[in-house]
């Protein structure tokens, strides 16, 4: 009787000791920011995604920016590559996960504080870039036909231009 409990409490010390192993090991690497930094790198990137389909994140059909829906692909591309500085979405990326990490290990209560630093996007769209990429869309969009009126709204592009309308800044 004593060497089977002996042998149960052996055997649940050795599981015991590997799942603690195991977990030691685990955490050495979950909870590095590196990793998945690093994996992002190696997919290609963010920036490289996001340029190859700029709008894949957005559901333009759920209307979240339904103005960008008549933009077309290629000025799209451009619009993403104007407005976004080099690299700049895998140092977010980077900021988010190791600020979400270090809201977990602490076992910190409520939601975790990531920040997103705007300012360089922000810069963008109010100087040069952001006059240029104004002028793309508003380039893309077509001359009305002789008997179409556009329908103007505040929440889309419209449809065309009248041919009367200068489209210079």
């Amino acid at each position: 009787m004593r060497k089977s409990c002996d042998c149960l409490l052996a055997a649940i010390f050795v599981i015991l000791l590997v799942m603690t192993t195991l977990a030691l090991s685990l955490r050495s690497f979950v909870f590095d920011a590196n990793l998945y930094v690093s994996t992002l790198k190696a997919k290609g990137g963010l920036s490289t995604r996001w340029s190859a389909t700029p709008l894949g994140p957005i559901d333009i059909r759920d209307h979240q920016i339904p103005q960008l829906a008549t933009v077309p692909e290629d000025v799209q591309r451009r619009i993403v590559a104007t407005i976004l500085p080099e690299g700049w979405l895998e140092k977010q990326a980077a900021s988010a996960i190791d600020a979400w990490l270090a809201w977990f290990v602490d076992g910190q209560v409520g939601a975790p504080k990531i920040e997103i630093d705007l300012r360089q996007i922000r810069d963008r769209l109010q100087g040069p870039p952001g006059q240029q990429i104004a002028q793309d869309v508003i380039d893309a969009i077509p001359t009305c036909a002789a008997n179409q009126q556009p329908h103007l709204s505040l929440t889309q592009l419209p449809e065309c231009i009248p041919a009367v309308f200068d489209r210079a800044w």
